[in-house]
């Protein structure tokens, strides 16, 4: 059993806005139904054409849906319309404050300027690839969490997406009807946009416990992490490394905690380290698969929205540049 009380560390001192989880749903809590659109989200090499494979969107999540409380936004879900893996050249996701007022096509005019209440890049990574599932809410993974303070007024969030391809049929993302300013087919980040009112099904958390999957993993199998549990305060999750090289004695697996993503590629047969490797934990591997490691949440508040990243790795000859092959990234999201 290992305590993960080190994820103090890049957790959030601010004040928790309350002991339960929240979610805030734009559009409903229907991910699996409404219409489709490939805005903001982007299209596919085949599918929407190649104009729609980048855009940039600012939409507000008011005050109200939010429940006009403090809220520490820990998570950003969306709606697919279709299963499959979705990739982006670079992703970025920024929340703000929105200027009191109309809104103006020129995007950096609807942002609040002020000190007191800034904006916050809490997402951006390149060569990203987030596996999706039609019919239910699919977190985004959000690096940083955003201390939404109501009385700065509506929440804005900002999505640049460049060079969007989907491994599925429909790019799409269910929809949401509302005011917003978007733009697309761009290289570098559009500095005006045009009004629209077609925005996209959202569900925004706090304080809810997640472990979610991104990345794409490499190997004969491939190899895979699994997790089973849930990262609420005292409760516990047990990541197995399977899907290995079945051998007929154990072999060298390890288990990856970092306390940041990464995206270290170029090592050999499309593998990437996917996490810092803060902690390294033995996780010999039998027939494929390694034991269960079991890490338990501390009991202590200040860990709620904390996160924890995870990679399982598996030494195999199939990788003839490193010599083991690696599985995708798991984040854990601690809540109560």
């Amino acid at each position: 059993m290992i305590l993960v009380a080190a994820v103090a560390a890049v957790s959030s001192s601010a004040a928790l806005s309350s002991q339960s989880g929240y979610h805030a749903y734009i559009g409903g809590n229907t991910p699996g139904s409404g219409a489709c659109s490939v805005v903001p989200m982007g299209s596919s090499a085949t599918s929407g054409g190649s104009q729609l494979r980048s855009q940039m969107i600012q939409f507000v999540v008011t005050k109200a849906e939010l429940g006009n409380q403090a809220r520490r936004l820990t998570n950003l879900a969306f709606a697919p319309c279709d299963s499959g893996v979705r990739y982006y050249g670079r992703l970025t996701i920024t929340f703000a404050y929105k200027k009191p007022g109309a809104w103006s096509t020129t995007f950096a005019d609807n942002v609040l300027a002020s000190t007191a209440y800034p904006k916050v890049k809490v997402f951006d990574q390149s060569r990203y690839d987030w596996p999706n599932r039609a019919g239910q809410w699919n977190n985004v993974g959000l690096t940083y969490a955003f201390d939404y303070d109501p009385q700065g007024g509506d929440l804005l969030v900002e999505i640049v997406a460049r060079n969007a391809d989907f491994s599925g049929t429909d790019p799409a993302m269910r929809s949401d009807s509302r005011a917003c300013v978007v733009a697309s087919a761009f290289s570098a980040t559009p500095k005006t946009g045009a009004l629209a009112m077609t925005s996209t099904k959202v569900r925004l958390s706090d304080g809810v416990a997640f472990v979610d999957s991104f990345m794409q993993p490499c190997g004969p199998g491939p190899l895979q992490l699994a997790a089973t549990g849930s990262p609420t305060l005292t409760g516990a999750v047990d990541f197995q490394i399977a899907n290995g090289t079945k051998t007929t004695t154990p072999s060298i697996g390890v288990l990856l905690l970092g306390f940041q993503p990464a995206n270290i590629n170029g090592l050999g047969h499309d593998c990437a380290i996917y996490v810092t490797p803060d902690m390294i934990f033995w996780a010999p591997l039998t027939n494929g698969v390694s034991p269960a490691l079991r890490f338990q949440i501390p009991n202590i508040a200040a860990l709620v929205g904390g996160k924890v990243y995870f990679q399982g790795a598996h030494q195999d000859a199939f990788n003839t540049k490193i010599g083991f092959v690696l599985s995708g990234r798991s984040v854990m999201t601690i809540g109560w």
